[in-house]
């Protein structure tokens, strides 16, 4: 039997190995990192990391892994940046059918995991340039995924759209929350929107933005 998939189950075996099937093929790798456990009222949350010899790219998605005393599991394996691919000796062909694969990899993850958010396209004169996928309960409008495609970001696409979403947050009186990652620079971005930044987990920082009166 599998075992419960809880931070303090992984930290008893960190530095251990792990498997991980890839298609028809196994790959060994090592629980290297685990994040500290954070817990609120709204979620519950951790990463660990897994580090592997094998010269490959493991392509984003759900994957079954096994461990000698946790048994069988499926974790999600978090993406892989458009900055890092440029370091990896790929043909541009194959850089976008990795990231169009990363893309509906997540788009499916969202779904399954919020099946109640909304999730729409950011359109452009008809053509789509991103995506906005938005979860509302009673007291939170939280922003799962904003993304606008490079050659149209720098134009207030995504700024005019979180700004909506502020005035939506303002005549409700919601807050409005997002994960950034700490190395994303739309960070700066949501500060100037007038989000604060309430908590880390050593990858990404939670901001919160509340409704003014």
């Amino acid at each position: 039997m599998a075992a419960r998939l809880e931070h303090e189950e992984f930290a008893k075996h960190l530095h251990e190995k792990v498997r991980i099937r890839l298609n028809e093929q196994t790959i060994e790798a090592e629980l290297t990192e685990i994040s500290e456990h954070l817990v609120s009222p709204r979620q519950e949350r951790f990463s660990i990391v897994f580090r592997t010899s094998n010269e490959m790219l493991l392509e984003q998605g759900q994957r079954p892994f096994e461990h000698d005393q946790m048994g069988n599991f499926e974790l999600f394996i978090a993406c892989t940046r458009a900055a890092e691919l440029a370091m990896v000796p790929w043909s541009d062909e194959q850089r976008e059918a990795f990231l169009r694969f990363q893309f509906d990899a997540q788009d499916s993850h969202y779904r399954s995991q919020f099946p109640k958010a909304s999730y729409q396209l950011i359109l452009k004169n008809t053509e789509p340039v991103g995506r906005l996928y938005v979860l509302r309960d009673d007291t939170e409008i939280r922003i799962l995924d904003i993304t606008v495609l490079p050659q149209y970001r720098n134009a207030g696409i995504g700024t005019s759209l979180i700004r909506d979403l502020l005035a939506e947050a303002d005549r409700s009186g919601k807050t409005v929350t997002i994960w950034v990652e700490q190395f994303n620079s739309s960070q700066a971005l949501f500060q100037r929107l007038g989000f604060a930044k309430i908590q880390a987990d050593g990858y990404s920082d939670l901001f919160e933005y509340r409704a003014r009166k």
